[in-house]
């Protein structure tokens, strides 16, 4: 099932939906990747639904876009390019997150929330902890010299050796 760019926003890349639109699921991948993360899933995923995959600034198809910095800039753009699309009400709406993906589906619910607007059915967070989780507990790793964040890195088993 391929991918298209939505005319209406680069920020969203929708998938081909089978049969008539019955759910509307909405994926943010984990940073430093794109909604190529997405591809496969409009195939396995049941007949109806229809999948928009988040493409950032800077990511793929927008490559020569200035990547984004900082949490609040990335959910005011999500937040401007998810309401430029004007979808009806019709269909229940799902947002799922990956890693930062989570962070920033969180957010942008909250910002949704906060302006008055329709909020998805639910929310799906993996591979990130809960926003009101005690994070002092996860090992901050970002300062390691090379050869032991490689080693860190390597311990997750999600990384390849490459």
């Amino acid at each position: 099932m391929a991918l298209e760019t939505l005319v209406q926003s680069p920020w969203w890349i929708r998938s081909n939906v089978r049969g008539t639109p019955r759910v509307r699921l909405f994926c943010f991948p984990m940073a430093g990747s794109a909604a190529s993360l997405f591809g496969g899933w409009a195939a396995a995923l049941p007949e109806g639904v229809e999948l928009y995959a988040l493409q950032m600034p800077g990511r793929e198809n927008r490559m020569r876009e200035t990547p984004i910095r900082n949490l609040a800039d990335a959910v005011e753009g999500i937040v401007a390019a998810y309401e430029s699309l004007q979808l009806s009400d019709d269909l229940p709406t799902y947002f799922f997150g990956y890693s930062l993906g989570g962070l920033l589906t969180f957010e942008t619910a909250r910002a949704l929330r906060r302006a008055g607007k329709r909020l998805p059915k639910r929310l799906l967070i993996a591979a990130t902890p809960a926003p009101d989780s005690d994070r002092s507990r996860i090992p901050k790793i970002h300062h390691l010299p090379d050869p032991e964040l490689i080693t860190m890195l390597r311990s997750f088993q999600g990384t390849p050796d490459a």
